[in-house]
């Protein structure tokens, strides 16, 4: 979010989205290595989200009571774990179950009602998928025979309806091959026509390049990366290199040997780096693409990242019409999008919860330090708290809110519901941004 709204509205509000982004992915850690370490990061992003908060809307502190909860989210995941593993909002898709499970019934005790109906799906889903149960008659433990776990085995649309997986990993490495043209063969090309082997011959190049047998190959659009994620060229990766270091690169192309078009035998890589600091208004680690360019085996791509360009820095203001998508179908609207400049200016998602313990191994410890920097000092942080304070008082007594001198604390918050005069945030006009495409 921060990326599109980045001139749209005030600071504080874009502080809020920011820090918003670094709890989030703090709170939806699945492993912890460093307690300390995490419950101190996370301590202080919240710290810093409750001051944000009450700049842009104090009344929201005292009237939701979630706001309140985070304080006591870290002393929770000392005593329990990680906060997934207590977190109760994957039971909100279970509502209309429950209400389900109280209309088919005789109304006349609907909570014994739904936990039955509950047990015996948690029976049902036991039996079928090979669990024991103790035979009374029998006097032995006893499980359902072959034909009824490989009937499961075999159904999809069944294991989705019992909560089971129904995904079929591919293996790292396999590739999608691009659509023929009318429905012909897959056009092989010879290694001299590649951008593999233009690398390969560089003198600057030193890279070791990866065997094959094969002296055509087949161009395709997509690998599986190390951790099963599907990556096209054109998308950013985290990569090792023959010292185990990890890099940052963007695919330029994907390369599989005539003999077994199925799997990748070569994957070109255009280089990233990260720039000294981190950007002033999104608190981002900063990135420009390097000339080096190397010839890397498909187990050497471990996953996929998100790379946005820096719009904020670049200054994309003008926008260009696509045609809109609707169901996989191009239509006759159109859409407007940004048109990004020709810069060499990157960001790096750190607000992605997937692979996010990836992407912060390969940040530099310099750029990891950056960021733990609280975003509020800890005396305006109190006195921000204060005025804001203040500000709740004097709206409930119908006074007017007194803002001490040199506090960043707005007259009338951001989001704070008040009959008095509307606000200017900026000086241009707010409107529906466009969308901002993520960079391929």
């Amino acid at each position: 979010m921060p990326y599109m709204i980045y001139d749209l509205v005030p600071k504080t509000v874009l502080n809020g989205w920011t820090i918003i982004g670094e709890v989030v992915v703090l709170l939806w850690h699945t492993k912890i290595n460093d307690l300390e370490t995490y419950l101190a990061q996370l301590s202080r992003a919240i710290e810093d989200f409750l001051t944000i908060s009450a700049q842009c809307a104090p009344s929201i502190l005292i009237s939701k009571a979630k706001f309140h909860f985070l304080l006591h989210i870290p002393m929770y995941i000392r005593r329990f774990g990680p906060a997934i593993l207590f977190s109760t909002e994957r039971f909100e898709s279970f509502n209309h179950v429950f209400h389900l499970t109280c209309i088919h019934s005789n109304r006349q005790a609907p909570s014994r009602d739904t936990c039955n109906t509950f047990a015996s799906h948690d029976i049902i889903k036991h039996v079928v998928t090979g669990g024991f149960w103790f035979d009374a008659v029998q006097k032995k433990w006893v499980r359902a025979g072959d034909a009824v776990r490989q009937y499961i085995a075999y159904h999809l649309e069944q294991r989705y309806l019992l909560g089971l997986n129904t995904a079929n990993a591919k293996a790292a490495g396999s590739v999608r091959l691009p659509v023929p043209a009318n429905k012909g063969k897959v056009v092989t090309v010879p290694w001299s026509q590649t951008q593999s082997h233009r690398i390969y011959t560089d003198p600057q190049n030193t890279s070791k390049l990866p065997s094959s047998s094969s002296s055509r190959f087949v161009i395709a659009d997509s690998i599986v990366a190390t951790n099963g994620d599907t990556v096209a060229v054109g998308g950013h990766v985290i990569l090792s290199d023959e010292a185990e270091t990890l890099r940052i690169g963007k695919i330029i192309e994907i390369l599989a040997p005539d003999s077994n078009c199925m799997y990748a035998s070569h994957v070109a890589i255009q280089f990233l780096q990260f720039l000294l600091t981190v950007h002033p208004t999104l608190r981002v680690p900063r990135m420009q693409t390097i000339t080096n360019q190397e010839v890397k085996s498909p187990e050497q791509i471990l996953c996929a990242i998100n790379i946005q360009h820096d719009c904020a820095s670049s200054q994309c203001v003008e926008t260009r019409s696509i045609r809109a998508h609707q169901e996989r179908e191009q239509t006759n609207r159109t859409m407007q999008i940004v048109k990004h400049k020709e810069t060499n200016m990157f960001l790096l998602n750190v607000h992605s919860l997937h692979n996010y313990d990836m992407i912060a191994k390969v940040i530099p410890l310099n750029l990891r330090l950056a960021l733990t920097v609280p975003l509020v000092a800890a005396g305006d942080s109190k006195q921000i708290r204060l005025d804001a304070a203040n500000h709740v008082r004097q709206k409930k007594t119908g006074g007017t809110t007194i803002v001490s001198a040199g506090a960043e604390c707005q007259l009338t918050p951001a989001f704070d519901r008040s009959t008095g005069p509307a606000v200017t945030h900026s000086n241009r006009s707010v409107m529906r941004s466009p969308k901002r495409g993520v960079v391929r």
